[in-house]
């Protein structure tokens, strides 16, 4: 198998494994209900973090805390039977990352980079594009998720994370294409 198609797969994979468990958990709700969807999102993530930790050897700081994170919110949903616990943890992890991209900005360190320079690498440039655009995302999805989580419906908050998930895909092909002037290229393996 060439570089280009397992390099296609692997990105298919992580895709699968990062918004597997949402997914799942938007299938159940319709079908089971919130708190069934909440067992079954808490079984997808620890296997979809199993797989990871199996295949790639090694767990990326980003899957770290949010598979940490979604278990103890999901299981303290499921102890006190309360949504809003759930909801709550979407406002948590956008804020969460929010300001830790721009603390690293103030003191010029790019926080996406040590999350995701294994994925590309970016010039200074590039990651402060994205340090900025990635933190005004979080700021705004975290402030519209609390304000659903406040105001809302359960059936609002899920619309709402289907379309994060297709805003989020759209958003990363843009800043790729936008960025594509600023990638580093490894000049020992081009591909």
């Amino acid at each position: 198998m060439n570089i280009k198609i397992r390099h296609r797969k692997s990105l298919f994979i992580k895709l699968c494994v990062e918004f597997g468990p949402i997914i799942l958990f938007v299938v159940v709700f319709e079908t089971h209900g919130f708190f069934t969807a909440t067992f079954a999102m808490i079984f997808s993530v620890i296997l979809s973090t199993l797989y990871l930790h199996i295949t790639e050897k090694v767990l990326p700081l980003f899957t770290v805390i949010v598979s940490f994170t979604t278990l103890v919110f999901a299981g303290l949903t499921i102890f006190f039977q309360n949504p809003k616990i759930l909801i709550f943890r979407d406002t948590f992890h956008d804020y969460f990352f929010a300001a830790a991209i721009f603390f690293g900005l103030y003191y010029k360190k790019f926080f996406l980079k040590k999350l995701f320079s294994h994925v590309a690498d970016f010039t200074d440039r590039g990651w402060k594009i994205m340090s900025y655009v990635w933190g005004g995302y979080f700021l705004t999805t975290g402030t519209v998720n609390e304000l659903i989580r406040e105001y809302g419906t359960t059936r609002l908050w899920i619309d709402f994370k289907i379309l994060v998930i297709f805003i989020t895909l759209a958003l990363v092909g843009l800043l790729a294409f936008y960025l594509r002037g600023e990638r580093l290229i490894n000049k020992a393996n081009p591909n």
